[in-house]
């Protein structure tokens, strides 16, 4: 009903150790995905040199991807909590995207295959972050008697919205500092770099410290099992 009465509920609702995580996690994976999704323009057109044409194909193309990873998620979830599962899918996908840090990029199909990489943890992240977000809600119940899903599912909005402005910031200021010059048609050869650093370094480094903090989510498939069967008995 008011914005103070707002920022009050948000600041009950942080007061649940596991939403803290995951709202620490959503920050640090959305750092990389903003940081990679607005560098890598910069890396097909200076980097790679690639036409109008073929940065449009790699864009489709990581879309398709998408759908893709879809049904494979869901196969896994048969096997894997909602927690291991993203874990090891955010923690292979900054493996491999690190990887390219030493093989390095230099054709259409190599590209491909870097995208590949890190849409297999993006996937994971955006289908199964939702999912243990509403666990949260369930958890939130059986510690406050309360059902708020709005608000919290509200303030993954505003960290998502936050943690992007700051990425955009951040990488501005990374490349400025490498000497990027968005209206020059040659850049450095230190701008270069930063530009692929962006690209594969910074997300991978970003990704590997969201499967940290992700590891210190206490609601395993367990735990949410148990917190089903205490609200049942209430």
């Amino acid at each position: 009903k008011s914005v103070a009465g707002m920022f009050r509920e948000y600041s009950y609702l942080l007061k649940l150790k596991p939403l803290r995580y995951l709202l620490l996690a959503s920050t640090l994976f959305l750092m990389a995905n903003t940081i990679c999704g607005a560098d890598r323009l910069y890396f097909y057109t200076y980097n790679l040199n690639f036409s109008a044409t073929s940065v449009s194909a790699i864009l489709l193309l990581t879309s398709l991807m998408g759908l893709f990873f879809a049904p494979v998620i869901m196969t896994f979830t048969r096997w894997l909590d909602k927690r291991s599962l993203l874990m090891t899918m955010v923690l292979g996908s900054a493996i491999l995207v690190t990887l390219f840090k030493f093989t390095g990029v230099s054709t259409f199909s190599g590209a491909l295959l870097l995208t590949f990489s890190y849409a297999a943890g993006s996937s994971a992240y955006w289908q199964l972050m939702p999912a243990m977000i509403y666990d949260i809600c369930e958890y939130d119940e059986l510690e406050t008697g309360k059902r708020r899903e709005g608000s919290i599912v509200s303030l993954l909005s505003v960290a998502e919205a936050l943690s992007a402005a700051i990425a955009m910031q951040a990488l501005g200021i990374i490349l400025q500092l490498a000497g990027f010059d968005g209206s020059a048609k040659i850049q450095t050869a230190l701008a270069l770099e930063w530009v692929e650093n962006s690209i594969i370094v910074i997300p991978a480094a970003f990704m590997v410290l969201t499967v940290v903090v992700v590891y210190f989510y206490p609601i395993t498939k367990k735990k949410f099992e148990e917190i089903q069967a205490a609200l049942e008995k209430q």
